[in-house]
Parts: C-alpha cells; structure tokens; sequence
C-alpha cells in the first residue's frame, strides 16, 4: 500500500529533476549564444580597426605624394614614420594580428594606381583593400596643364611678375574637362573673386578679379577653389592685366 505521503515525495523530485534539466539546457543555450555574441563583436571591431590602417595607408600616400612624387615607386611596400614623415619600406607593416601592405603600380605618364591592404588572422580573418590614384601635382603636361585629379583646390602655382612695376590682374580664365564648377580665387592671403555654389564658374568663363595685384619682382602663390573634384587637368590658365596684356606663362613651386 503507497501513502499519499510518499506519493507527492516522489513527484516533487521528479519536478525538480526536470527544473535542472531544464536550467541545464538554457544555461547551456545562454552560454553559446553569448560565445558567438563575443566571436562577431570580436571579427567586427578587428574589421574596423583593418578598415582604419588602410585608410591611413591611403592617407599616408596622399602625403608622400604631395612631398615628393619621385618617392612612389612601383611594387610592394610597407609603410613607417621617420623624422615625422611617412616612408615606403621593403616589407609590410605587422601590427598585432594586422599586416598592411602598399602596393604601387605605375600608369601612363605621371600616374599611379596605390593600393592599401590590410589583412588579419584570428576568429574570422580577412582582409580589406583600398584602392586611390595618384597624380604628381608638380608635373606639367604642355603650357599651363596642371594635373590636379581628386581636388577641389588647385594649388602649388605661383604667378610671376618679372617686370620693375607692379601689374593688376583684371581677369582669369581657366579651363578643365568634367561637371566641376569654379568657386573662388585666391592671391596669396587675399580672395580676389568667389561667388556662391550656386552661380559657379563654367570651365571657360571669365572671372572678374578685385585687387588682384603683383608686386614687381615678387612672386604670388594662386589657389583656385572648385566645386567637386577635378576629373582632369587644367589645360589653360589665362589672365589679362589692366593693360590689356594677356599672359598664360606661370611657374610651378617645388
């Protein structure tokens, strides 16, 4: 004969059997799903931390090239600091689970295509690759063609004036290929025409000068500010001064 008793003795082991079992199975379901949890923040931060090394390896051959172009040499390369300054190396950079490699190819004329790639080992390993052009900004392609591909400002120009008396420019006319529109001019420190985004320059067109004076003797740096990046280079960089006489002879600066 059961008593009653003992009865509801055993069927209360029997649900605390099935409690554990039960706290068994989420604990152990918790526990895998917080493992992959880790894994993918994990594989997400390293892709971001391999995103930012290429894009400085991009940025650091934005740099070289605008310190010195000879230094873009075709192949494969690291990169390195020294003195302040960015530097090709023979080999990758290693850092941590992280290896980046340059690599240069050169084009037609005075173009590259760089490559910045980083790639990683570990829970997920990848790699991701950057790719930018590089123009030598210092290299001239006939009378007044100035490369100045990916910019919105074309720079390192300097506007001679050779003559005992000082000259006013009283117009500039530049010309380039693409949608980009011009927005403003400046002589040195001083702004000498701008207009709104709005009512830009076409590439042709005249654009009035205000107190655009050349010293005699002196050379003045000239910085032409677009709307967008340039596609092409500027092949005609024109003024007219107040007497009439046109000029398109410009000196580079190194």
């Amino acid at each position: 004969m059961i008593h009653p008793h003992t009865q509801e003795q055993g069927i209360g082991m029997v649900e605390i059997l099935l409690v554990l079992v039960l706290f068994t199975g989420l604990a152990a379901i918790v526990g895998v799903v917080s493992l992959h949890l880790k894994d993918d923040t994990r594989a997400e931060l390293n892709r971001v931390q391999a995103l930012a090394l290429a894009r400085e390896g991009i940025n650091a051959l934005h740099s070289l090239r605008d310190t010195d172009a000879d230094t873009l040499v075709a192949g494969t390369h690291g990169l390195a600091i020294e003195d302040g300054s960015w530097t090709l190396t023979d080999s990758p950079l290693e850092t941590g689970i992280f290896t980046r490699t340059i690599s240069i190819g050169a084009g037609e004329g005075d173009l590259f295509i760089a490559t910045s790639s980083v790639s990683w080992e570990g829970i997920r390993g990848d790699s991701i690759t950057l790719t930018t052009t590089l123009y030598d900004l210092y290299e001239t392609y006939g009378a007044s063609q100035y490369v100045v591909p990916e910019f919105t400002t074309l720079t390192h120009i300097d506007l001679v004036n050779t003559a005992t008396e000082p000259h006013t420019i009283d117009t500039l006319m530049c010309s380039w290929e693409g949608t980009a529109l011009l927005k403003e001019i400046q002589l040195g420190s001083t702004t000498v025409f701008t207009t709104a985004t709005s009512s830009a320059l076409q590439s042709g067109t005249i654009a009035p000068i205000e107190n655009g004076i050349l010293d005699a003797g002196e050379a003045t740096s000239i910085r032409i500010t677009f709307t967008e990046p340039l596609v092409s280079a500027v092949s005609t960089l024109q003024l007219v001064l107040e007497d009439g006489t046109v000029r398109n002879s410009l000196q580079r600066t190194e």
